[in-house]
């Protein structure tokens, strides 16, 4: 049974990777990217499990299901018909655009600079609270505000934008490659790509793009070996050498490619190791939140303690994850994650495959919205991209909480210049900015979306 399994949620992988790649833009599209992850985190690690022979068979059965169920979940909801009709993407001033990019960055790159100056047993764990998550989340804007200058420098080749978007991006190249962020990795070449995809329609051929997919794979999953390899390194560096920087950079790299292997299979399947764990726990106990967790999510990422206090956030969350924590012997690795598997299940059972379902439905009106030339959409679309996928690999909370992260910091700075747009006098600029390009807009034949 675990054969017949595995097998299936496999081959599902791999018919989403192939239905994805009919056509250019699908390897942007989220069943692409999703099913990658599904093929090379959830698949390989839950292979390691079942040869290691850890669990019970019942117990792995279980996450495969699960597993199965999130995908095709995900799957139906991105590929559900949509009803909605393409409005008319709304138009900018680009001078106020330049301004708020500008304004971002700024704010950003002050939270992100008091985060810096924490000590560093509070950033170095994966497990942030306090501080750290309040700092962390106000930096938000500044990825985001590099993100608007390097569309509108490719739009319009305006110098300080296509300048600012330079500073932005080589500051993120760098914390990737001092502190090797998994994460922040994903997302830097996911918006760069998306981004030269929705403006200059730019894309990787297919079969480049599947060819280099193992190299990816390779390096997303080994960046825990080139962190670990760095910060040796750095232990005999000098706080603030950039001179040795390149040394350390190719000595992490190499450290990843002599151990390739273990990128591609690991040595042990942490986090699926988790999720069998945790689900058993679970299955035994009836211990469901019924949404709860997604709840205790935001109210982890966006209430912030210093404000209000952390006995008021504490009263606001119900932490049924803790208590299936304490009822086990099982003890999770510091800095692993649970997978989104985990708190889907503990919310509904198998049934809380339906928060992949609202992800899939999500991603789809965003993909529709930024294709018709929605200038808020593909912003929002090459941001939310890393939260989708981290909703599998992490907590499926984490697309909702993006999406709170962009209205806040994205779509209601952009209602306002909406309108500040609309009542000036600057009408040229006005007109030639982020119509939708027929090119890149889609056909609406009967009030549905469809692509040419």
């Amino acid at each position: 049974m675990v054969t017949l399994l595995f097998l299936s949620l496999t081959l599902l992988s791999i018919i989403q990777i192939v239905w994805a790649m009919r056509r250019a833009s699908g390897i942007y599209e989220y069943p692409f990217l999703s099913s990658l992850v599904y093929l090379f985190f959830i698949s390989t690690q839950m292979y390691v499990v079942w040869r290691d022979n850890i669990f019970d068979e019942y117990s792995v059965i279980r996450v495969l299901i699960m597993a199965f169920a999130c995908q095709f979940a995900g799957y139906i909801g991105y590929t559900m018909p949509s009803s909605a009709t393409i409005q008319v993407a709304p138009i900018f001033d680009s001078r106020y655009l330049k301004y708020f990019a500008i304004g971002s960055v700024l704010f950003g790159a002050f939270f992100h600079y008091q985060l810096l100056t924490l000590p560093a047993e509070m950033v170095e764990n994966s497990q942030w609270s306090g501080r750290s998550v309040a700092f962390l989340f106000l930096s938000k804007p500044l990825f985001l505000g590099g993100v608007i200058a390097f569309m509108l420098s490719l739009r319009f080749k305006d110098r300080l934008m296509t300048i600012v978007a330079i500073v932005v991006l080589s500051f993120v190249l760098y914390g990737i490659a001092i502190g090797g962020r998994r994460g922040t990795m994903v997302e830097f070449v996911l918006a760069v790509a998306t981004v030269l995809f929705f403006v200059k329609r730019w894309t990787v051929p297919r079969g480049l793009a599947l060819a280099a997919v193992p190299l990816g794979i390779i390096f997303v999953n080994g960046i825990s070996i080139y962190r670990s390899t760095i910060k040796e390194i750095s232990r005999d560096v000098s706080a603030g050498s950039f001179v040795k920087l390149p040394v350390q950079i190719a000595t992490g790299v190499g450290a990843v490619l002599e151990r390739w292997d273990e990128c591609i299979i690991p040595k042990r399947g942490i986090e699926l190791e988790n999720a069998v764990a945790y689900m058993e726990v679970i299955s035994a106990n009836g211990n469901y939140d019924f949404g709860t967790g997604v709840w205790d999510l935001m109210v982890h990422r966006l209430v912030p303690a210093q404000i209000v206090g952390s006995g008021i956030k504490e009263s606001l969350r119900f932490g049924v994850i803790e208590s299936t924590a304490q009822s086990s012997d099982y003890k999770r690795l510091l800095g692993s994650t649970l997978t989104g598997l985990t708190d889907a299940f503990q919310g509904f059972g198998y049934m809380g495959a339906v928060y992949f379902f609202i992800c899939g439905i999500i991603m789809r009106r965003i993909w529709n919205a930024a294709e018709s030339g929605n200038f808020t959409s593909q912003i929002a679309y090459a941001i939310l991209l890393r939260d989708s996928l981290e909703a599998i690999t992490h907590n499926s909370g984490y697309l909702f909480v993006g999406l709170v992260v962009v209205w806040m910091f994205l779509v209601l700075p952009l209602n306002f210049i909406k309108r500040l747009s609309n009542s000036g006098t600057n009408t040229m600029i006005k007109q030639q900015n982020f119509k939708p390009n027929p090119q890149n807009a889609l056909h609406v034949r009967s009030g549905n979306l469809r692509r040419p």
